[in-house]
């Protein structure tokens, strides 16, 4: 069960910064902490890998949520965030958040990502015909009369 919002808002944000701020202060123990480790855990280099990619966590999560409370500011303390502009620079946002923290795990982890998906009955493939879809790739900006 999540806390309420303004003690996500008020103690929670904060608290994250102030836990990257912790951990980069200390970097230098931690990495002899987690280099001491790995020899006794599975795995090449194991700790130190998820001590690079927990610091990259933690960055990243601040980063994100600090555009978006540059974002809840410029939107006039949130009056505009439900407009299409905002929510498009909030997905934005998410989006690079997403795709460098996936991006990362893939790299220090050498994660592969397979999907199989089982063959389509003809009632799956007609019922797609008739409901929205995702698919991979990048959203295209809705045009108006005038620019199609």
């Amino acid at each position: 069960m999540l806390p309420p919002r303004i003690v996500r808002r008020l103690v929670l944000a904060p608290l994250l910064v102030v836990v990257l701020l912790a951990v980069v202060v200390n970097l230098p123990l931690l990495v002899i902490a987690a280099a001491a480790a790995s020899p006794w855990l599975p795995g090449r280099w194991r700790a130190l890998r998820l001590l690079w990619f927990g610091l990259v966590w933690l960055a990243l999560e601040s980063v994100t949520l600090s555009a978006c409370l540059a974002l809840w500011v410029a939107s006039g303390s949130g009056d505009r965030l439900r407009s299409e502009p905002y929510q498009e620079r909030h997905y934005a946002i998410m989006r690079w958040f997403l795709s460098t923290l996936f991006r990362v795990a893939k790299r220090v982890f050498r994660l592969t990502v397979e999907v199989e998906e089982p063959a389509l009955t003809s009632e799956e493939a007609a019922a797609r015909l008739t409901r929205p879809v995702i698919t991979p790739g990048r959203a295209t900006p809705s045009c108006s009369s005038t620019t199609c």
